[in-house]
């Protein structure tokens, strides 16, 4: 986790996963033992994990760098997450430790999963964001002069950004059994939470699952354009990449920038430097 702080304690996230997977029947076991095996299995990943999701990294990471220098109303909380892959575990397991206080400040979560994709533009998944939020990235996108698709996150899809959505016994018990079968029933830190939730916003890149990827998931075999060895870097596209970029940017700006004055020459933010905090996640 880094941790930009700001003039106040309201806080933006910026989340991106940083765990790749191949899909194969040794993962599917893993998923169901709620990635224990993750570990062991590592030599079957044929994937770059260039798309899926490098990207979001890059994205998040270079977003973090440039309001590193801007003045900030609000903290800039960048949220790395892992097991991903596995059931959404590293963003659970962030927000079920999440102290209620904190809860009461989060006024954006922005999750970037697999952007940047070749010949695709950027897409918000409609149906699985806040619209003010949505209306505020339309304008970001336009003020970058880059296209913002919309598409709905497809049918047993998810990503990290649920896990702040909305959050409870029946949410995280819901989560567990859809994405890790019966080993959802294992008990877990999340069940143990009050409910909370908080706006999101996801960004993907629009038109990211292919003909290969609704088949690999009926064969189990690494066919597809993600979770196989079709995910590298000859997957990106460095303009659309940038687009996604400019799109996180502007709305992060939007967001916290504060409104006064610029600053002269020479005279000190008001924001304080910039502070790093890790947090390890299951």
């Amino acid at each position: 986790m880094i941790e930009l702080p700001g003039e106040t304690t309201r806080l933006i996230y910026l989340v991106a996963h940083v765990d790749k997977t191949d899909i194969n029947p040794l993962k599917v076991l893993s998923v169901m033992v709620n990635g224990a095996l993750d570990e062991p299995i590592n030599f079957a990943t044929l994937s770059e994990g260039a798309l899926d999701n490098a990207s979001g990294v890059a994205v998040v990471l270079e977003t973090a760098r440039a309001m590193a220098t801007m003045r900030r109303t609000h903290t800039i909380r960048v949220l790395l997450t892992g097991s991903e892959e596995s059931g959404l575990r590293g963003a659970r397991a962030h927000a079920a430790r999440l102290p209620n206080e904190e809860w009461g400040l989060i006024d954006a979560v922005i999750n970037v999963d697999s952007v940047g994709k070749r010949g695709e533009h950027t897409c918000v998944v409609e149906n699985e964001s806040d619209p003010q939020l949505i209306v505020r990235a339309r304008a970001a996108a336009a003020a970058s002069g880059v296209p913002l698709g919309a598409e709905d996150m497809p049918l047993l899809g998810g990503g990290d950004h649920s896990a702040f959505a909305q959050t409870s016994f029946f949410h995280e018990l819901g989560r567990g059994l859809l994405f890790n079968g019966l080993a959802g029933l294992l008990p877990q830190r999340s069940w143990f939470t009050t409910a909370h939730g908080a706006p999101v916003i996801a960004l993907f890149s629009c038109h990211l699952l292919d003909a290969g990827d609704w088949l690999s998931g009926v064969v189990m075999l690494p066919i597809g354009q993600l979770h196989g060895p079709r995910d590298n870097a000859g997957a990106l596209d460095p303009a659309r990449l940038t687009e996604a970029y400019l799109v996180v940017r502007g709305l992060v700006t939007d967001l916290a920038r504060a409104e006064s004055k610029p600053q002269a020459d020479g005279e000190p933010s008001a924001a304080r430097p910039l502070q790093h905090e890790v947090e390890e996640t299951p």
